[in-house]
């Protein structure tokens, strides 16, 4: 073979990285898949870089839902969930709280999880509840507010393809969506969502593997669990005291209506298909659905004469179509001192609205009777 040959071999071989023969192609194939997993292991995307930070009250929401869901599906209890955003999340006393309430209420073992996040959408809404379809759920209560019709068609598909808590993409909601939108939407989980999955989870059991061998067995007396110190203040709940002034809480109002009355009727016209939707699947599942109105500070006044009318007619469409609503916003008990801002509950209003609370669940769980 002359020089000109070799030279002009060599440079066909780096050209193409190598790959002269079959056998050489598929190793090249092999390495690039292997790169590329590597690169999208350790370079999150922009989605994955928000939901990890760990300053963000919406992260943290998130993974504490997704563990609560996970080990009380692994756990086979009967299971009575609440789902919604940060008003949801701050409703209610401690879950070990509630649950032992409604287990003495009803004379069976049931197992009750808050699992309101910040900023919850109507697919993490859907997502969190199909992942505890996976047990016994009994009854799944769905906190309502004005904030919960403020998605149209088009942003529930977004926020179903990018979701906030890390589980599993509600198949039911993709089918329901490829269905309604007549354009293919992915009814799993693709491998993106693998791979964020593999990070959170990878780190954390070889932790906790690693910390099981070096700790110390702990003596018999330490693996009861501690009494509470306060089930109305506990580690979920954000907000506490002082709350804000009445001026800051009408400031609050003002910026709402200025920033949401234009299309408020035409984006709840669009979500309350897909509540309805998401209704229609929990009973599927074979559990029972209630649509709750969530109490809010009176300084609200304002935005409830503007999309009241609205609001109402949804959720009168709700209990027309036979699924239970029940309404809190006018509860007397509950003054301006007992909300931090607009609508999120602190300690001392979470235990005035707690026996409402209490019967409003007991009533709607089947098979319960009242204590």
């Amino acid at each position: 073979m002359s020089v000109s040959e070799k030279l002009s071999r060599v440079s066909d071989v780096l050209t193409w990285g190598g790959v002269d023969r079959p056998s050489r192609a598929l190793g090249f194939f092999i390495a690039l898949v292997v790169l590329v997993a590597s690169l999208a292991f350790f370079i999150p995307g922009p989605t994955q870089i928000l939901s990890n930070m760990p300053l963000s009250s919406a992260s943290r929401d998130s993974d504490r839902a997704a563990q609560a869901v996970a080990a009380a599906v692994a756990s086979g209890e009967e299971l009575v969930i609440l789902v919604g955003g940060s008003t949801s999340r701050e409703l209610t006393p401690s879950d070990r709280f509630v649950s032992n309430a409604l287990t003495t209420s009803c004379g069976r073992r049931l197992r009750f999880i808050n699992l309101g996040t910040s900023s919850q959408t109507l697919a993490d809404s859907w997502a969190l509840t199909e992942y505890a379809a996976r047990s016994s759920l009994s009854t799944v209560i769905i906190g309502m507010n004005y904030y919960r019709f403020e998605e149209d068609l088009a942003t529930i598909t977004s926020n179903y393809e990018n979701l906030l808590v890390p589980v599993p993409r509600p198949a039911s909601l993709g089918i329901w969506l490829t269905t309604t939108e007549r354009r293919f939407v992915l009814p799993w989980t693709p491998l993106t969502d693998l791979i964020r999955a593999l990070r959170r989870a990878i780190p954390t059991w070889t932790w906790d593997n690693v910390a099981h061998f070096m700790r110390k067995p702990l003596p018999a007396e330490k693996l009861v669990q501690p009494e509470e110190a306060d089930p109305f203040q506990n580690e979920r709940n954000a907000y506490g005291l002082p709350v804000l002034s009445l001026d800051a809480k009408q400031a609050i109002v003002a910026e709402y209506l200025a920033a949401r009355t234009s299309g408020y009727s035409a984006r709840a016209a669009s979500s309350r298909d897909v509540w309805y939707a998401f209704a229609k699947q929990i009973t599927r599942w074979g559990a029972s659905p209630v649509f709750m109105v969530l109490p809010e500070d009176p300084v609200l006044e304002p935005v409830r004469q503007v999309f009241g009318p609205t609001f109402d007619n949804v959720m009168s469409s709700f209990s027309a179509s036979g699924y239970r609503t029940i309404d809190f916003r006018r509860l007397s008990d509950l003054e301006h001192a007992h909300f931090y801002d607009q609508q999120h509950l602190v300690a001392s209003g979470r235990r005035l609205f707690w026996p409402h609370f209490l019967q409003s669940v007991i009533a709607a769980v089947p098979g319960c009777r009242s204590s």
